[in-house]
């Protein structure tokens, strides 16, 4: 699979004037989705081309970043899960 760190952009509503874009990574998405409660229609881009959202974005609020909170565990544990997915691939 691919790391905790990859880059997630959740497009809610695209190409209507209501569009919503949250910027967070694939470690993060589930947590994200609850949190802004993302509803259908929504498409989701994952990967580097992420990184052109801010270049890109056309309709709409600005795209927002979405992390989770230190302390709040679940960053924790997805840094920790990142952590032995790169030593299982090393091993």
């Amino acid at each position: 699979g691919r790391p905790a760190t990859w880059p997630v952009a959740i497009i809610e509503n695209g190409g209507r004037a209501e569009q919503r874009t949250v910027l967070t990574t694939l470690g993060c998405l589930s947590a994200a989705l609850r949190e802004w409660q993302v509803k259908s229609p929504a498409l989701l881009v994952l990967g580097p081309a992420v990184e052109l959202a801010g270049q890109l974005h056309w309709r709409g609020a600005a795209p927002v970043r979405y992390s989770l909170p230190a302390g709040s565990g679940h960053a924790e544990a997805a840094a920790a899960a990142e952590a032995a997915a790169v030593q299982s691939t090393a091993a």
